[in-house]
């Protein structure tokens, strides 16, 4: 092979990946799937798509090693490959620094709720088991109990109001979803808030966690 041959080669195969990335949608799925394994189906619930469409956006991420899949029974479950969950982190620091327009929209939406910002995983896991906060994680149980940060409970957002006896009311209670630009965790702020309890937003979640290499645990409630 000559010089130009594998040149051609090497940016041919990076703007498939690049091309993988060029629709927000399927970048919300691979968002999606970076959490948990999950059935088309799921996932185009989630991501308000049809089915078909899920499908097509998925196949599309798989071709190019960003997510892989696996059939159980009848259903057929895609998630996020490790390079996935790398990648998508890195475009979303990326983004934030080259579109005024996100840094604003996210400072915006984020600017009511107080956000627990610093982002040292070894200080968060300290406070954690000295109990001098409550770290809960409100996404769905399933992706919770495929990888969590050590010492959270998990309290899904939309069982938030029913177990509001389970937390403290003497120290804050840190909520935390999905990733840095994950809603759930702004709702669960406005709701204990309102309950009076002393709540912050982790700015960070479960995306920033995996690209980082930290340790989750897995299981437990």
């Amino acid at each position: 092979m000559k010089g130009r041959e594998y040149k051609s080669l090497v940016f041919k195969e990076l703007s498939g990946i690049g091309k993988a990335l060029g629709d927000p949608k399927r970048i919300e799925i691979l968002d999606l799937i970076s959490q948990a394994s999950k059935s088309v189906e799921s996932i185009a619930q989630d991501s308000g798509a049809s089915v078909a469409t899920a499908s097509h956006h998925l196949q599309i991420l798989k071709e190019v090693h960003l997510a892989r899949n696996q059939k159980l029974g009848k259903y057929v479950y895609y998630e996020a490959s490790e390079a996935g969950v790398r990648l998508l982190d890195c475009l979303g620091q990326i983004g934030e620094s080259l579109s005024a327009e996100i840094a604003l929209a996210t400072r915006t939406f984020f600017e009511e709720i107080d956000s627990l910002e610093a982002f040292d995983y070894e200080s968060l896991q300290k406070e954690v088991r000295g109990r001098k906060l409550m770290l809960i994680d409100v996404r769905p149980l399933h992706e919770y109990e495929v990888g969590h940060f050590p010492g959270a409970i998990s309290i899904p957002l939309k069982e938030l109001e029913k177990n509001l006896e389970k937390l403290p009311r003497s120290k804050h209670v840190v909520a935390y979803c999905r990733g840095k630009y994950c809603v759930l965790s702004k709702e669960a702020v406005q709701i204990l808030s309102k309950h009076g309890f002393k709540a912050k937003r982790l700015e960070k979640g479960i995306l920033e966690f995996k690209a980082g290499g930290h340790k989750l645990e897995i299981g437990g409630k």
